[in-house]
């Protein structure tokens, strides 16, 4: 099997050899016959074996899902589904549910001119890295905005 890919670096094995080869003539890489899979305790890339059998429960696994709405005003906050961030999330959801006024969504820095403009009746989805721990801001570029999010 072969197809193009960005440039290295590439997933490793726990020996430090990259499962994709390097490029052939015509730019294309090759990656073994086997099946390979991020192995959640190490970081690594590791083919399916007895030791390491494919994981049962997929990382996109829906575990909780949370939902609520939030009123996001002209002062930057934070925004989630439930009473705080939701611990390992991997999916997050915001929907500004205003008719006629734009939020604005990003870093603690966010304001009403650099955030990320998100429309009246506009859908953001956000998919994270459940190790890593990302808030998420809001800020109304008018009045009081509510703001229906999603998490798991």
């Amino acid at each position: 099997m072969a197809w193009e890919l960005p440039a290295p670096p590439w997933p490793v094995d726990a020996n430090g050899v990259p499962y994709i080869t390097s490029p052939d003539t015509s730019g294309k890489h090759t990656i073994p016959g086997s099946v390979w899979f991020k192995d959640e305790a190490s970081g690594l890339w590791v083919p399916v074996s007895a030791s390491k059998p494919l994981p049962t429960q997929p990382a996109n696994t829906v575990r909780t899902v949370i939902t609520g709405v939030k009123t996001v005003t002209a002062t930057a906050a934070e925004i989630f589904a439930g009473a705080s961030r939701l611990a390992g999330r991997r999916f997050m959801a915001v929907c500004n549910q205003s008719a006629s006024i734009r939020i604005r969504i990003g870093g603690s820095a966010v304001t009403q001119q650099n955030g990320f403009p998100l429309e009246p009746g506009a859908l953001f989805v956000f998919w994270f890295d459940p190790s890593v721990d990302v808030p998420v801001y809001a800020i109304s570029e008018g009045s009081a905005v509510d703001v229906a999010v999603m998490e798991w």
